[in-house]
């Protein structure tokens, strides 16, 4: 969701502004519906509205090309994403400086943007760096700080470094828990991509038992009939003759 304060500034034609603030969180209410391909064109054309209003380097542009670039990885459009987040990451480097959350933000897509185009030393090495920079800025239980050593241990199992994966998850996991409680939707999150690695390393039995404490977990945060739940239930059963 787009803060509208954010777009209204000094010396900025408001009603343009406001215009382009709530186009743009329409364009974002097609990407949480899971529509990249709707919501591309139109983020395409509210960056060419905000570099012309705000200026190619102000809080808003730099916004919009971020969602843009993250719709393009949505949208399957890799080469086109990769080449956004890695202007978007230089430029808020520049702009905003190495630590500053919405620079962290950008490092962090373009990890995976990385990932996704197989660049799996680039995805882990700048993985890295984004995970130590979160936990010194924001703490080791921050939701962003988790976020990314998920990303982190994707890059790992991408690159084959399945120990390293498993290591990166548990750790994760057990620092959200502490933090969070079993019902969360990250500790979730983290939980069934600890599942998978245990998948990735041929530990059935324990892949299993990570995905009944994410079942339990889901079915408490949003419903045992909801999607998420019975998407879950759906992987655990296939994996369940392996596990016997």
């Amino acid at each position: 969701m787009s803060k509208r304060g954010g777009w209204l500034r000094r010396g900025v034609d408001e009603k343009a502004a406001a215009g382009l603030a709530l186009r743009h969180d329409d364009a974002l209410a097609l990407l949480r519906e899971g529509q990249p391909e709707l919501a591309v064109p139109q983020l395409e054309q509210i960056l060419i509205g905000c570099r012309t209003v705000f200026g190619l380097r102000q809080g808003p542009t730099l916004t919009v090309e971020g969602n843009l670039a993250v719709a393009y990885l949505c949208a399957e459009r890799l080469d086109e994403g990769h080449a956004l987040l890695l202007d978007a990451y230089k430029t808020r480097q520049r702009v905003l400086g190495e630590y500053d959350a919405a620079t962290l933000t950008a490092a962090d897509c373009l990890a995976t943007a990385h990932r996704l185009l197989g660049r799996h030393a680039e995805a882990v090495a700048l993985g890295k760096r984004v995970v130590a920079a979160r936990t010194r800025t924001l703490g080791r239980a921050h939701v962003d700080t988790l976020t990314s050593r998920m990303g982190l241990a994707l890059a790992y199992l991408a690159a084959g470094a399945v120990p390293e994966a498993r290591a990166q998850l548990e750790s994760a996991l057990s620092v959200a828990e502490e933090a969070h409680g079993r019902a969360h939707p990250h500790v979730i999150e983290l939980r069934v991509a600890l599942a998978r690695a245990h998948v990735a390393d041929g530990q059935m039995l324990a892949a299993v038992a990570e995905l009944d404490e994410a079942i339990a977990a889901s079915a408490t945060v949003y419903g045992p009939e909801h999607q998420e739940t019975t998407d879950l239930h759906a992987e655990r059963d296939e994996l369940q003759p392996a596990a016997t």
